[in-house]
């Protein structure tokens, strides 16, 4: 979840700094405008002029970065929740190999590259004589001795 925060986080970043860059664009070219269309406005019209110009920008552009902002915090949880359904059924799918494995009659186990038992099934438990967390993360050399471990 951290991740998904510091990426909303640098996305809002990145938004606020582009609203930055087109304001001062847009700033600067209105003040050149300004001065070549109206050479005779006094000092106040022209800052009041400035002040309206900018909050209205201002005002437009930061609606812009609220609606992206919200639509990426909508989108983060639509796909939380997408994750969370995917996730339940990986969960879902792995109970019922689990329980297709417990139903075989013979012993089956299977390792990692490390040699460590990362599944079996019922059979294996109880030919061996101890349960699936005793199995589980271990290897042959740990569980059984030397002459069976070499055999499995």
């Amino acid at each position: 979840m951290e991740n998904r925060d510091s990426t909303v986080g640098n996305k809002l970043t990145i938004a606020l700094v582009k609203v930055a860059l087109v304001m001062l664009v847009t700033m600067t070219l209105y003040e050149a405008a300004k001065q070549f269309l109206f050479p005779a406005i006094t000092i106040w019209i022209s800052h009041t002029i400035t002040i309206l110009f900018t909050t209205v920008g201002a005002t437009f552009l930061s609606y812009v970065v609220l609606n992206e902002r919200e639509s990426l915090a909508a989108r983060l949880m639509r796909e939380a929740e997408e994750s969370r359904a995917a996730h339940a059924l990986l969960e879902e799918q792995l109970h019922l190999t689990q329980i297709l494995l417990d139903a075989l009659p013979s012993p089956l186990y299977f390792k990692n590259q490390n040699d460590e038992y990362i599944g079996c099934n019922a059979a294996f438990e109880e030919f061996y004589g101890r349960s699936r967390n005793q199995i589980l993360g271990k290897t042959a050399f740990d569980l059984f001795p030397q002459e069976v471990a070499e055999r499995i």
